[in-house]
Order: structure tokens, then sequence, then C-alpha cells
């Protein structure tokens, strides 16, 4: 990391994460992200914990592949796919 880059801790609100096994996938997808410096979900709360470098990623990137890996991200549900 660059010495200095600016960073950015946000808490996303989820639905349906209530377990270990539901976390795991989400946080696999967005710590691979560029920018990404660390994901944590916390399965009672159903929140996730980003912090990322602003200038690499912003927030509805994250957001986005939340949704992409079937979860539910609460101020983005109309974005997902109907099933």
């Amino acid at each position: 990391m660059i010495q200095g880059m600016p960073r950015r801790r946000e808490l996303i609100q989820l639905a349906g994460i209530d377990c270990y096994t539901c976390k795991r996938p989400i946080e696999k997808t967005v710590e691979k992200m560029e920018g990404v410096i660390q994901i944590h979900i916390h399965p009672l709360t159903e929140k996730a914990l980003v912090v990322y470098e602003t200038e690499k990623i912003d927030l509805p990137t994250i957001k986005d592949a939340i949704l992409k890996t079937g979860h539910k991200v609460m101020d983005m549900l109309d974005k997902m796919p109907k099933r």
C-alpha cells in the first residue's frame, strides 16, 4: 500500500447472513478486489465492515460485488436479480 493513500471505513447492512458459511464467500470475493484492505462480516448484526483505499475502489463497486455473490445489500435490494 502506498503511504498516505486515503482510506475509508464503511458499514454495509446485509440480509440473510447468519453463519460463517454464509459470510465466507462474500469475504473471499471482496478481499481479492484491488483497493480493499479488509472486510469482516458479523453474522449476528448482518453488517460488513469494509476498509478500502478510495483512490482504487469505491463503495458501490464493493456492494455490486456482494450482490454478484447472490447475497443482499439492504440499500441495493432493487438491484438484486429476480429469481
